[in-house]
């Protein structure tokens, strides 16, 4: 890792490696970690928690929905019209919300849901409605997913 001029650690080439080879596998030991990089176990040990303490990874277990018993995974783009981020802190309390964002454009806020069949997305996006500020909804129920960003090379964020 290098120092940058505000004296924060960034990535170097090595910590890409070590990111791109745990992106594939989070369990992998850092004896495995460490000779694919060629350096010391201790040496790799050491900038792993550096890049978790500095927030640049979490290493943690990404669960398969569809074998956890959500049959079903959709995403919705909510139209805010009051506060967005209260209506945000609201969604993140519901358990269905794997994942959710505030962003530009048409919709204010988009999340992702899982849920087991068409009567519980409909029981959702009706919670979901009767959240004051809430504008509208518009729903895109995932078909396929061909690509992930969970196995994304991270040299593509430099």
């Amino acid at each position: 890792m290098t120092k940058a001029a505000n004296h924060e650690y960034v990535p170097d080439e090595v910590d890409h490696q070590l990111i791109r080879i745990l992106t594939n596998d989070g369990r992998i030991s850092y004896r495995e970690l460490a000779q694919n990089v060629s350096l010391s176990e201790t040496r790799v040990r050491v900038r792993i928690q550096r890049l978790i303490r500095e927030g640049y990874i979490r290493i943690v277990a990404i669960p398969n929905l569809i074998k956890l018993n959500a049959t079903q995974i959709a995403m919705l783009g909510i139209q805010v019209s009051g506060n967005i981020e209260k209506v945000a802190d609201i969604l993140a309390e519901y358990e269905q919300i794997t994942f959710l964002t505030i962003c530009a454009g048409k919709y204010e806020i988009i999340v992702e849901v899982a849920y087991q069949n068409t009567n519980s997305l409909l029981e959702i996006i009706q919670k979901i409605r009767s959240i004051p500020d809430v504008k509208n909804t518009d729903s895109f129920v995932y078909l396929k997913t061909s690509k992930s960003l969970y196995s994304a090379d991270p040299g593509i964020m430099r």
